[in-house]
């Protein structure tokens, strides 16, 4: 479905205290960097002071959701641990061995991506060596693609490709090209991925465990278990907006990040059910009183 520029929706639906579970991203919604975009506080408390459960949905592949929720409160917005999700985190659970699921089991999975990404995999329990330190007669089979490209080298790259595998079960928590942060666009684990798919073409299963795929949403309906409506609320088209749509989640679009009025002309897709320019917006316009 095409969307133009000119039905471009900026009136939110005057119906957002009827939520039972809010679902918001994180970076450049609620915060730009360390800081909290203007009205992230109030539009938190107002879901929570009424009876809805609010989750922080992040497709980072280098914080844990408890350094995530530890960041939000140090902003002023109020966050709880267990409430905030986090790609690798939920990349960590599917990689896990589950009843009646296949997986890597007690092989080690290869991880090419960042240091923190490593560690919180490690962390977990998985079984994981960073492909730099394998043996070269060691092939890969199963690898984690994880972490800020600017922390990876050409040289870890192109010693990751020589050793993968005829074919290769790939999963990683995001296909982002990028992050938003107070300094930019910061370049993401689809970058590393494709430097990597370039050196090794037609050898690598992938699967995408970050948003909006349907294992993210099912870690949300894990950590915040809802029978009523679901608002989801973020500033990407491609990675928020999707999320929940087969379960009939709704969802709000905010152009304080990766969106602009610009980028939305033409975009093909189903639309956001609501647009909002930022959150006092959508307060202003969207929340009933009295």
């Amino acid at each position: 479905m095409s969307f133009p520029a000119g039905g471009i929706h900026l009136d939110p639906a005057a119906d957002l205290d009827g939520f039972e579970r809010v679902v918001l991203d994180v970076d450049g919604t609620v915060l730009l960097g360390n800081r909290a975009l203007p009205g992230a506080r109030e539009f938190v408390e107002a879901f929570r002071s009424n009876g809805s459960t609010v989750c922080f949905a992040t497709n980072a592949s280098f914080a844990t959701g408890e350094t995530v929720a530890r960041r939000l409160r140090a902003a002023g917005v109020p966050a709880e641990d267990h409430l905030v999700l986090t790609a690798i985190e939920v990349l960590a659970e599917y990689l896990r061995p589950q009843p009646g699921r296949t997986g890597p089991g007690s092989r080690a999975i290869a991880v090419l991506g960042s240091d923190p990404a490593f560690e919180i995999l490690e962390r977990s329990g998985l079984v994981v060596t960073r492909t730099r330190d394998r043996e070269p007669e060691e092939p890969v089979t199963d690898l984690v693609v994880a972490g800020m490209s600017h922390d990876v080298s050409d040289i870890e790259v192109e010693k990751a490709a020589a050793a993968l595998a005829r074919e290769v079960k790939v999963t990683v928590p995001n296909l982002d090209v990028g992050m938003v942060s107070s300094s930019g666009v910061l370049p993401g684990s689809a970058t590393i991925l494709a430097r990597l798919a370039r050196l090794a073409p037609g050898v690598l299963d992938v699967t995408d465990v970050g948003k909006p795929s349907t294992v993210f949403a099912d870690a949300v309906d894990r950590v915040a278990p809802c029978r009523g409506r679901t608002l989801v609320v973020g500033d990407s088209l491609t990675s928020d907006i999707p999320l929940g749509a087969d379960r009939s989640w709704e969802s709000m679009l905010v152009l304080t990040g990766t969106t602009d009025l610009i980028g939305l002309a033409g975009i093909e897709g189903e639309p956001p059910d609501m647009v909002s320019p930022d959150l006092p917006t959508a307060m202003r316009r969207g929340w009933r009183r009295g």
